[in-house]
């Protein structure tokens, strides 16, 4: 069965694109990735529907690769949830609100202006700052 899958990369040829590379970024773009990633994923748990809990529950975050070349994916479904793609495909069903059909996709349009101040704001935020440049970088800034 497919799983509904988003995968966030390609940063690495958009910074290269801009030549402004310091010593430090990689840090700081790996850093605002792990933030924009728990970001959607939140939102996404806010928006899948819940039966009996299976599906909201086989969500998960991903990370692959270093650097540039990192690769974060939020994934839903697998054996106990394999049913997840229909679910976010089919706009026919009904779902209590806030649960809606699409509940991945629409994390990321939903979180997009939200994704973009975070990666703009810790791009320009000096390295040596207390929490900035860490894995563990909360969503919440902003």
């Amino acid at each position: 069965m497919i799983k509904p899958n988003i995968q966030i990369r390609g940063i690495h040829a958009h910074i290269l694109a801009l030549g402004k590379m310091v010593q430090g970024d990689t840090i700081k773009v790996n850093a605002g990735m792990a933030v924009c990633s728990q970001i959607i994923f939140d939102e996404s748990q806010y928006l899948v529907p819940v039966d009996k809990g299976f599906l909201k529950a086989s969500g998960k975050v991903l990370v692959e690769g270093t650097g540039l070349n990192t690769v974060i994916s939020i994934q839903y479904g697998g054996p106990t949830a394999p049913y997840a793609w229909i679910v976010h495909q089919d706009p026919t069903k009904h779902h209590d609100p806030p649960t809606q059909d699409h509940y991945l996709s629409d994390a990321i349009l939903n979180t997009k202006a939200k994704c973009i101040s975070v990666l703009q704001r810790v791009m320009v935020t000096p390295t040596n700052m207390p929490g900035i440049a860490q894995p563990g970088l909360s969503p919440n800034i902003g």
